[in-house]
């Protein structure tokens, strides 16, 4: 039974992101690898739920430069998240990218 309302949960939560740089390969694998667990997590229904991010990639790694959101819970997972992300796709050593993670109950 738990582990259907854990799947209820997730998919009644829908994350999107957007991305500030024209790199649409290094958006699709960001998406991809970036996977958070909400069942435990509370989401404002009448609000959305958000978190901005600006990082560099620095030798295949993502390096968080600044981090804002409405939730420390959401930010520390995307924390953990981006920083396990080795990438592969084409970026700009150097260059600083920012990327706003979208949270909202459906």
């Amino acid at each position: 039974m738990k582990k259907w309302i854990v799947v209820l949960v997730v998919g009644l939560v829908s994350m999107s992101m957007s991305f500030a740089a024209n790199k649409p390969k290094l958006k699709q694998e960001i998406q991809e690898k970036v996977r958070i667990d909400l069942s435990d997590i509370y989401l404002d229904e009448f609000n959305q739920d958000y978190v901005i991010v600006s990082f560099q990639i620095i030798n295949d790694e993502i390096k968080i430069q600044e981090i804002n959101g409405t939730s420390a819970e959401l930010k520390e997972r995307i924390i953990e998240e981006l920083c396990e992300i080795k990438v592969d796709a084409e970026y700009e050593e150097g260059e600083t990218y920012f990327f706003k993670f979208t949270f909202k109950k459906i």
